[in-house]
């Protein structure tokens, strides 16, 4: 290609940059000399050339609202919930009471009162009445015994000789611990049993207990007796051993005979039963509180046998007084501010009055009753808003709309002022508003500039990039995207959240910039995206901030060697991002807040790297870019590339990774690429995959094909391995700064065997030396001629030292031999490598060989070991 048609090409990529970003610029944009916007400055001040009023909507709103404000909402009053509210409360104190009768507590048997004595037959003497007389254990010291006279049924025989001075006595009492045994300090007696006896002569004889339960019964005949409890007049709820209710005696003359203490027990159930009941009604009550509640339900059972007031029932009416109260309050609780009113009344005590309770049980029962009444509370009162809503609007629609007037010559909005609705309204009645032609020209030549000043540059300091058709067209694009991502930050940003422009992702450019290309240019990028933000937003910290932010990756990824590094820069960028973001909202008088600005920033840092990180692979394939990363890629010996040199010629692919070693240590030494050396050196013998057995390298056991064929031949052979290497080098796409070591490694230089036995063979005159140079250009990379003299002086090493021995001086002046030839043949004419590039080269490759020629200390008794 000639320079003018590269120039004419270039000035094509260059026009299309121009255009593309101009018309990026263009989004979302209009230009007008009299626009206004509602919520933006007014761009000049305007004045009414003629009365006007318009409607203040504004206004009006505000006055509309503030009626609609001012109407209290209307409520609805739920009674069917209060009466679920209390028939809830009453069925929880009604299941307390339930849960206390044991439904498996056997009732006290039906006892009879017939006597059982066997009569003794004697002299009878008839009477009419029989006299029981029962002692009174208050009765005072002195005080003559009470004596009971009652009319019998039928007359009573009673034996004549037969001296009645013996008597019985017991107690029939509540044994509340279980014992079987009277404990005055914990057992009740139980009063008003009807107890009945029969002597040995039959007499029937009947009283009741004390109120401590004790009976007595005097004035009986000696010898056996009938003791029987009347089961009839015990309490219900009682239970006890039945064999104790009729009991058999032997009275003796003149004592009193003691019978058996009879106990009596509430019928009730556990009180682990009595709490599975009640949790499994689901209530959210604590358990303290329903322990207490089935204790006093307990209790109430004993207390109602004996005729005392159950506590139970005062609680109850309590509750129901309290959560009455509370539905009652205020016309009713709003389901907002029932959580409120229940915490209000459990921190209010209630206390209940309860006979015979100590001050621990009342506290107990004061915090109880306001629990059990917020469980079972509910909401009662509900906003109408249908009719809150009705009444707030009839209230608005009595508001008399406002009205703003502007007399001739009143300015209606000042230079500055920010636009409201009714001032769009006004001008546009006042016909003040008017579309003016775009600025079309000045935005294409600013882009222009923008665009043209880089170019220059390129073209006067970066001239490997200017006269490469594949650097400018990436160039032009980048600056087409960083066109579209300024005016789409100014676009974000214009919807009103100023810190949303830090969200652009200006440090992508500087990423890609410096990996595709070079710090120097990534520099460069930063001018060019740092105008495009300047022009596309006109806002100093957008600009400045773009600007920094491609100028943070260049130090990070400007000499990348590992997939590692990348990811640290993201993580480097980032936080850059942030802090600039907030240095700038800090520093510009802008109502931007400092830490909205860095975590947009932020993101817009982490956007950056993901969307650079993504482009980079499609834009160094797309426009054929080596990059530090791609060659860390083709290094990889899992390349598909490599593992095809491995499999199908192995003595090419071992001789390859050696010409890559020596060639890293010759690139670092001369301060090339090493990674673009190494690569190109395992892959220059990549045509050597299709005729692997006429490479002397890859021929194990069998004789070499060299022999029988005619030198020309065989010359062609090996100069076909240079094109087939091109051939494959395109199919697995391997770029193109690595395929020329295809090309190059041999240089055009002359295969001196074949040609020398040619010349044996037929002659000097009969030999045409131009038939016997290899197919390939002399190199013009630093890297690739490094990669030709490491390919030569390692084949040189291996055919060498396979007879010699491998000593430092043998393996330097053997590199000398090798090097010397190739610059003497002119095979690095083409080449930028200096003479003390060539220095440095050599002894950087007579390390590396004797390092991998290094002595190894002789084993006994092993193959080539002295024996032991």
């Amino acid at each position: 290609m000639t320079r003018r048609v590269r120039a004419v090409i270039t000035g094509l990529i260059l026009v299309a940059t121009a255009a593309l970003s101009w018309a990026g610029m263009l989004i979302n944009q209009e230009f007008t000399t009299v626009q206004v916007v509602v919520g933006e400055p007014a761009p000049q001040s305007f004045v009414a050339e003629s009365p006007i009023e318009i409607q203040d909507s504004a206004a009006t709103e505000v006055a509309r609202q503030a009626a609609r404000d001012a109407v209290d909402p209307v409520y609805g009053r739920h009674e069917e919930i209060d009466a679920i509210v209390i028939n809830d409360i009453r069925a929880f104190f009604q299941s307390l009471r339930a849960a206390t009768v044991d439904q498996g507590a056997r009732p006290l048997p039906v006892v009879t009162t017939t006597s059982t004595v066997v009569r003794q037959t004697v002299p009878t003497t008839t009477v009419a009445t029989t006299v029981v007389t029962t002692v009174d254990p208050g009765a005072e010291p002195g005080q003559e015994p009470a004596t009971d006279t009652q009319e019998a049924p039928t007359p009573t025989t009673l034996p004549a000789a037969v001296t009645a001075t013996a008597g019985v006595n017991g107690r029939v009492f509540i044994d509340t611990d279980a014992n079987g045994f009277f404990n005055l300090a914990v057992d009740y007696g139980l009063g008003d049993v009807r107890v009945v006896a029969y002597d040995a002569t039959g007499t029937r004889f009947e009283t009741v207990t004390f109120s401590d339960g004790r009976y007595s019964v005097g004035r009986m005949a000696p010898g056996p007796a009938a003791v029987l409890i009347d089961t009839d007049s015990v309490p219900d709820r009682l239970t006890g051993p039945e064999q104790l209710l009729s009991q058999e005696v032997e009275l003796v003359d003149g004592q009193a005979t003691v019978t058996i203490h009879i106990p009596l027990r509430p019928a009730v159930t556990s009180k682990d039963t009595q709490l599975a009941s009640l949790q499994a009604r689901g209530l959210l009550l604590s358990d303290s509180a329903v322990s207490l509640l089935v204790d006093i339900a307990t209790g109430d059972v004993l207390r109602e046998i004996r005729g005392q007031e159950p506590w139970l029932l005062s609680i109850e009416r309590e509750t129901l007084l309290l959560a009455t109260e509370a539905l009652n309050t205020d016309g009713g609780i709003l389901s907002e501010d029932l959580r409120e009113v229940q915490i209000q009344i459990r921190s209010t005590p209630r206390f209940v009055q309860l006979p015979d309770a100590d001050s621990a049980i009342w506290q107990q029962v004061s915090q109880v009753v306001p629990e059990v009444a917020t469980v079972f509370l509910a909401a009662n009162k509900t906003v109408d808003a249908v009719a809150t809503e009705g009444q707030r609007e009839e209230e608005a629609a009595e508001v008399v709309p406002l009205t703003i007037r502007y007399e001739a010559g009143e300015v209606i909005v000042e230079e500055g002022q920010e636009v409201t609705e009714e001032i769009e309204a006004a001008l546009s009645d006042a016909r003040l508003l008017g579309r003016a032609a775009p600025r079309y020209v000045a935005l294409a030549a600013a882009v222009a500039i923008v665009v043209g000043l880089p170019a220059l540059y390129l073209y006067r300091f970066q001239r490997n990039v200017w006269n490469s058709m594949r650097r400018m067209s990436l160039f032009g694009l980048l600056v087409v995207l960083a066109a579209v991502s300024a005016r789409g930050a100014a676009v974000f940003a214009a919807g009103g959240d100023g810190a949303i422009g830090f969200l652009m992702p200006a440090a992508a450019f500087g990423l890609m910039t410096a990996i595709l290309f070079d710090a120097r240019t990534a520099v460069l990028m930063a001018v060019v995206v740092g105008s495009m933000t300047s022009i596309a937003t006109t806002d100093p910290a957008y600009t400045l901030y773009a600007g920094l932010s491609v100028l943070v990756p260049i130090p990070f990824v400007s000499a990348i060697s590992a997939r590692r590094d990348l990811r640290r820069a993201g993580l480097y960028i980032m936080a850059m991002c942030g802090g600039i973001a907030a240095l700038i909202a800090w520093f510009f008088p802008q109502d931007i807040s400092i830490l909205r600005s860095a975590a947009f920033a932020v993101g817009g840092g982490a956007i950056s790297w993901l969307v650079g990180s993504s482009l980079l692979s499609v834009l160094e394939i797309v426009f054929d870019i080596t990059t530090s990363l791609r060659l860390l890629d083709l290094t990889d010996r899992n390349h598909p590339a490599l593992r095809l040199l491995e499999e199908k010629a192995i003595g090419s692919f071992n001789h390859s990774l050696m010409v890559g070693t020596l060639a890293d240590r010759a690139a670092r030494a001369v301060g090339a690429n090493p990674l673009l050396a190494r690569a190109g050196a395992y892959y220059h013998d990549l045509g050597k995959t299709e005729h692997p057995q006429f490479f002397i390298e890859n021929q194990f056991g069998i004789q070499n094909p060299h022999d029988e064929m005619p030198p020309l031949q065989s010359a062609e052979v090996l100069r076909r391995h240079v094109l087939d290497g091109l051939s494959l080098a395109r199919k697995f796409r391997i770029p193109g700064d690595v395929a020329e070591a295809v090309i190059t490694h041999h240089g055009d230089g002359i295969m001196h065997f074949f040609y020398n036995k040619a010349r044996k063979q037929y002659g000097d005159d009969a030999v045409d030396r131009e038939d016997y140079r290899h197919a390939g250009r002399k190199p013009v990379k630093k890297e690739m001629a490094i990669v030709m003299l490491a390919d030569s002086v390692e084949g040189a090493c291996r055919a060498v030292f396979q007879v010699e021995e491998p000593t430092p001086e043998r393996i330097e002046q053997l590199v000398e031999k090798v090097v010397g030839e190739k610059v003497a043949d002119g095979q690095l004419s083409a080449s930028d490598v200096t003479l003390g590039d060539l220095s440095r080269v050599k002894e950087a490759m007579v390390e590396a060989l004797v390092g991998h020629y290094h002595q190894r200390i002789p084993y006994p008794d092993f193959p080539g070991g002295e024996p032991g």
